[in-house]
């Protein structure tokens, strides 16, 4: 008699490559590099301007601002390829291998003491 395991196991899974969105990855991380480089060089024109006039020019603090804005972007990039890449894939019709990713979902926030019930 044979008794099979009903637990699945790693060796068992195919293996997935994710070399297509390494492409991804890559040009998040450039941009990401190329804002945080002209944050740089603006920042150090704002100090250099703030030793000699004792201010920042209006100009250099927007672009500051802009800049920053940039980074936070590329910063969520990063995060969000960072997310889809980690997410396991899902079965389909082509021997298990990934052929989708599932979508973002938010989930409902059930508190500690269950889902709220309706008052009779």
């Amino acid at each position: 008699m044979t008794a099979h395991s009903p637990i699945e196991t790693k060796s068992a899974s195919p293996l997935t490559e994710h070399k297509a969105a390494t492409g991804a990855v890559d040009a998040a991380l450039e941009g990401f590099a190329r804002a945080f480089e002209a944050f740089k060089e603006a920042n150090d024109t704002r100090l250099g301007e703030i030793e000699t006039r004792l201010s920042a020019d209006v100009l250099t603090e927007e672009k500051l601002a802009r800049i920053d804005t940039a980074l936070d972007e590329a910063r969520f990039r990063l995060d969000r390829i960072s997310l889809d890449r980690a997410r396991p894939p899902l079965a389909g019709s082509d021997g298990g291998r990934a052929t989708s990713r599932a979508p973002s979902i938010r989930l409902p926030s059930i508190s500690m003491f269950g889902p709220a019930r309706a008052r009779d």
